[in-house]
């Protein structure tokens, strides 16, 4: 699973069981799960707030761990 969290208005992710503070959520490291969380907005409502910068699918993807 991805650790994702909400930083500010961006989000950060968290890679090898690294953890940053405050609300996140967790989406598999599939590229379906991936595409469909960035693409429905699923990430803004996981985590109760809009998100002004999102990482791209492929970091998603290539930097977990």
């Amino acid at each position: 699973m991805i650790r994702i969290n909400a930083v500010g208005d961006s989000l950060a992710v968290s890679f090898a069981n690294r953890r940053h503070p405050g609300r996140g959520c967790y989406v598999c490291p599939t590229e379906a799960c991936v595409e469909k969380a960035l693409n429905k907005s699923l990430l803004q409502k996981a985590l109760r707030r809009d998100i002004a910068v999102t990482p791209s699918k492929e970091v998603l993807l290539t930097k977990r761990a």
